[in-house]
């Protein structure tokens, strides 16, 4: 009889354990964009918890940058760019973004969903981070990170602000920025691009300049699309200082 107490009792332990590591791991912390900045090797968002005081970096490319940039700025065009018309198509179909999760990294990529609302219908789509954090601004949509996600990857908010004043360019690390990747806190140093306050150059400068790099690549890998895509965004920029 104790043996079969205790064997149903190690089990109800094992289940309740269970369910209480599913519930932490699918908690979900809301974040507010804190910033984003320039790096020795590219643009990084910042993303912040107020509740923990910690931020959690992660790479993006320049294009991304430029287009959550130009909505945080309220910076407008002519004619819309692409994050501004797929906000346009989802709008016309009546469709609103309800939230986008950072949900998973791996092997230092960070993973996204983004959670559509179609009448009362929810639909999820797997997406980067950048691509779904600049969708989300346009919407003024949460954005919530996953506690696993913040718990392998923030730093503490002091330490983030030590480093965005750090001009060294020592002990920096190199990552592959055509994935939204995860930046290792040992030695993150940044200067702030949505503010402005750390650098000479213009926001504007220091976009082009990047773009510039990444349609010399794309020419050079002979990813034509890519270069067309990247030239354009070159000539919009370029065009809104003229005008």
């Amino acid at each position: 009889m104790k043996s079969y107490f205790s064997k149903n009792l190690t089990k109800n332990y094992d289940f309740i354990y269970f369910l209480l590591r599913e519930i932490m791991e699918d908690r979900l912390i809301e974040v507010e964009i804190e910033d984003i900045v320039m790096t020795n090797t590219g643009f990084a968002m910042i993303f912040y918890d107020k509740e923990s005081n910690r931020v959690l970096p992660i790479f993006i490319g320049p294009f991304e940058a430029n287009g959550i940039l130009m909505k945080l700025q309220e910076i407008k065009f002519p004619r819309p760019l692409t994050y501004d018309l797929v906000r346009n198509i989802l709008d016309s179909l009546g469709v609103y973004v309800e939230k986008v999760v950072i949900n998973d990294l791996r092997d230092n990529t960070f993973y996204a969903i983004i959670y559509l609302n179609f009448q009362g219908n929810i639909i999820e789509i797997d997406s980067r981070p950048s691509d779904a954090v600049a969708i989300a601004v346009r919407f003024n949509s949460p954005i919530f990170v996953a506690q696993h996600v913040m718990e392998q990857s923030s730093i503490r908010r002091s330490e983030y602000i030590n480093s965005v004043y750090d001009k060294s360019e020592e002990n920096r690390e190199s990552f592959d920025l055509d994935k939204d990747s995860s930046v290792f806190p040992k030695q993150f140093s940044g200067k702030s691009v949505k503010d402005n306050q750390y650098s000479k150059k213009s926001k504007k400068d220091i976009l082009l300049e990047e773009l510039q790099k990444e349609l010399d690549k794309a020419v050079s890998e002979e990813r034509y699309e890519d270069a067309a895509r990247i030239r354009d965004e070159i000539n919009r920029l370029k065009n809104k200082e003229t005008m």
